[in-house]
């Protein structure tokens, strides 16, 4: 993230053969996901972008509130009110700057697109992802779609064994889900009337965000690092990923599914790749009241569902690749762009002062 996309055209005019991995909707977005609450995918040409509204109301202005907040708690004049002061006057200056004008918008959308159309290889990282990039970067840019990976997947053979040292209640798991995008709400709203059904189910959130206030059944664990994620997962039976965003792959899918997981997740984003419905996991649609719930609801009294889906969770699954096997496709990638691109000694101009 803020990668000054300015030097993809430094490095073509030096005919350095450049790759880029897109990971997300950062190039065409400045607030990152392409998201806004009436519009769960902005695929807006440059011509009709509305970004000043979406950076004033789903970015910057959090960053106000938190602001707000903290000058409140500090009461004495020390360095940290200082500090304070100088970071709300950065805000206001970027607000100011980056909140106020379409037009900007639109012009960084279109230097984007050419920026990018002179790299010889743009990664994305799922099929939903790619199909998003091609419509919005157009045929000019040379995109090619590979699954990335992460160490924190479990490698081998999951052990798929519900556990049983929690008592009779099914629990489930939700990690990184603190924002609206990612279905906050929405997964807050739609346990609950699960769990009206079903009263002994439980709803574990790790990551960022706070409990506000009390929640039956709802626990909130704060952060965690990735090398606790065997034993972390091990006490649950379900995760969930219940964005309302067109994620590009969620990581923590696979790292749920590696370690034996069944998954329900949201038909929104790339994730319906890696879970097939009925087969390893439940797909819902998050513009369906109540699809979310009767989900949670059946994973909950269905054992022979779970049994079933949790064994598939060990099965081979091409949406989610070994680390080793990435890094090979990686080395290929790489080895084909050096011997595609006649690489030559570059003389780098002349600076006429250190910097």
């Amino acid at each position: 993230l803020g990668f000054p996309l300015s030097l993809l055209g430094i490095t073509h005019d030096l005919q350095i053969p450049t790759l880029f991995t897109a990971q997300d909707y950062f190039p065409l977005c400045p607030t990152i996901q392409l998201f806004r609450r009436d519009d769960p995918c902005c695929l807006r040409p440059a011509e009709e972008l509305v970004c000043d509204v979406c950076v004033t109301e789903n970015r910057w202005d959090r960053f106000s509130a938190k602001s707000v907040e903290l000058r409140q708690r500090l009461t004495s004049p020390t360095i940290h009110r200082t500090a304070l002061l100088g970071f709300n006057r950065v805000h206001e200056k970027v607000v100011k700057v980056l909140g106020v004008d379409a037009r900007s918008y639109r012009e960084r959308r279109k230097l984007v697109v050419s920026w990018m159309s002179k790299i010889d290889l743009v990664i994305s990282m799922s099929r939903r992802h790619y199909d998003i990039l091609r419509e919005l970067l157009g045929s000019s840019v040379n995109l090619r779609q590979v699954y990335l990976s992460r160490t924190s997947y479990k490698c081998g053979a999951s052990e798929s064994a519900v556990p049983s040292n929690r008592g009779a209640g099914i629990r489930f798991v939700a990690m990184n889900v603190h924002s609206y995008a990612k279905g906050h709400n929405l997964l807050l709203q739609e346990f609950a009337a699960a769990r009206s059904e079903v009263p002994g189910c439980e709803l574990h959130l790790y990551g960022g965000g706070n409990q506000s206030r009390p929640e039956e059944g709802i626990f909130h664990h704060g952060s965690y690092l990735p090398s606790e994620l065997d034993s972390l997962l091990a006490s649950y039976h379900v995760g969930i990923i219940p964005s309302i965003w067109e994620e590009a792959y969620a990581y923590v899918g696979p790292e749920m599914l590696s370690r034996g997981l069944p998954i329900i997740v949201s038909s929104r984003g790339a994730m319906s790749e890696y879970i097939r419905h009925e087969e390893n996991g439940l797909v819902f649609d998050p513009s369906v009241p109540g699809h979310l719930s009767r989900a949670i609801t059946r994973m909950a009294t269905d054992a022979e569902l779970r049994g079933r889906l949790l064994a598939a969770t060990t099965l081979p699954n091409p949406a989610i690749p070994k680390f080793c096997d990435h890094l090979d496709t990686t080395e290929e990638i790489y080895r084909s762009l050096m011997s595609t691109q006649r690489i030559t000694n570059v003389r780098l101009p002349k600076r006429s002062a250190p910097e």
